[in-house]
């Protein structure tokens, strides 16, 4: 209980609406605490390919990643590849929206990829508890 809300709290108030939510009732942390993991990577690891559903909000606190969209599962007419930094937010709109993946994130870096890991699903639960919570969500999406 505690140890692991010392642990992933600090996780969970870096996604800025998770934070604002905080401030309105502050067991939401404590309860989003819940719905997050760590995944690691090490170099040329797959984190999601194109087609597959989303069903994560990713953050990558370490490492590097790339991100590639190519034209038989994106919108692009030719390959494109984005780099992915530390503290980049990967796949936020599956908290809104029913998500298909369109693009290709792997790790690209020597070194291990550290990365927290919300299941979506978990997330928006705890959300829908608190009413001011949910409506404040629901609005944001609009």
């Amino acid at each position: 209980g505690d140890l692991r809300f010392e642990i992933h709290s600090v996780h969970v108030q870096q996604y800025p609406l998770f934070c604002f939510f905080a401030s309105v009732n502050d067991n939401i942390v404590r309860e989003l605490c819940h719905s997050l993991d760590f995944h690691l990577l090490r170099e040329d690891d797959d984190l999601f390919m194109p087609g597959g559903q989303c069903e994560f909000v990713y953050r990558l606190f370490d490492g590097c990643m790339q991100y590639i969209q190519e034209p038989l599962s994106s919108p692009v007419t030719v390959e494109n590849t984005v780099p992915v930094e530390a503290g980049s937010w990967l796949c936020e709109a599956a908290l809104w929206t029913r998500w298909l993946h369109v693009g290709l994130a792997t790790a690209t870096a020597q070194c291990q990829c550290q990365l927290s890991v919300f299941k979506v699903e978990q997330a928006l639960a705890t959300l829908k508890k608190d009413r001011r919570t949910w409506q404040g969500s629901s609005a944001d999406a609009e």
